[in-house]
Parts: structure tokens; C-alpha cells; sequence
């Protein structure tokens, strides 16, 4: 995946082409669009996502605040 510079990725420490968005708390993503269409529905919000790292081997919870100026 891309991270874009100040976006709510970035913030949230997300490195690019070595982590993935697996799921949420309550989600495992199917696909890009179940994530797309999670993060659209909680602009503003924290939402809680776990991330598989490549680099790590290893699954973390991070919290993301979409916003919708948001590039990625």
C-alpha cells in the first residue's frame, strides 16, 4: 500500500509496501472496497485497524482517523 505524506496513514505510522490493512476490530477485509467502504463511514472517528507488517512478520492494532481531504 501507498502512505501519503500528512495523511491519517502517516500519522498512524504506516510504512509503505511493508504494512497491510488486514481488518478491523469487528471487520477482516475481503477486499480494498470493504475497507473503503469502513473508512468512509467513520470520517472523523478512530478506528481501530489491525496491520500485518512484512518487515516485523507480525500483526499490530493501530488507530486511524480518516478525514476527507485523505489521498490514500
Amino acid at each position: 500500500m501507498d502512505v501519503f505524506p500528512d495523511s491519517p496513514a502517516a500519522a498512524a505510522g504506516l510504512e509503505a509496501h511493508t504494512d497491510f490493512i488486514v481488518g478491523c476490530i469487528d471487520i477482516l477485509f475481503n477486499d480494498g472496497e470493504d475497507f473503503y467502504t469502513l473508512i468512509r463511514s467513520q470520517v472523523g472517528k478512530n478506528v481501530p485497524l489491525y496491520v500485518y507488517s512484512s518487515k516485523t512478520k507480525r500483526v499490530r492494532l493501530v488507530n486511524i482517523q480518516p478525514n476527507r481531504s485523505w489521498g490514500g
